[in-house]
């Protein structure tokens, strides 16, 4: 099965804007705001982008659709983001995943160390610079080429 979805991640790369393979990322967030500015930025750069609310949309968009990245909020409403990162790997254990979290009752810092156990490519601390996210995006895509 995992050799089924890694060829459909590989011929899931379209050609964006800049011409260059462009992987597709899926964005979790239950902030509406923020999925809007970070979707747009990506957009903007080139990259193939599918938003989801929370971990169990997002896991219905992976059963459609492959991704190259996962870039998901921890602390969400149905299904939070360490959850998520588990029921991916399952489906994808090489998708490269970035794990975002500005805090709740666990302090950012504890939830994003958590994640960085689970294996993630980074972790960012809201509130965090578009740059940042959209650097480690492209880092990743250079060492992949």
């Amino acid at each position: 099965m995992h050799t089924d979805i890694a060829r459909q991640t590989e011929s899931a790369r379209t050609i964006g804007r800049t011409g260059r393979a462009c992987p597709r990322i899926l964005l979790v967030d239950d902030n509406v705001d923020l999925l809007v500015v970070l979707a747009s930025a990506l957009r903007m750069k080139g990259y193939d982008v599918v938003t989801a609310g929370n971990g169990a949309e997002a896991l219905q968009c992976a059963q459609s659709e492959p991704f190259h990245f996962l870039v998901t909020d921890i602390i969400m409403p149905e299904k939070e983001g360490l959850e998520t990162i588990m029921s991916f790997r399952r489906l994808n254990a090489s998708i490269s995943v970035i794990a975002m979290s500005g805090g709740g009752r666990i302090s950012a810092e504890e939830q994003l160390r958590l994640a960085d156990k689970m294996g993630v490519l980074a972790t960012l601390r809201k509130p965090f610079s578009v740059g940042d996210l959209i650097g480690i995006i492209e880092s990743e895509c250079r060492t992949a080429a």
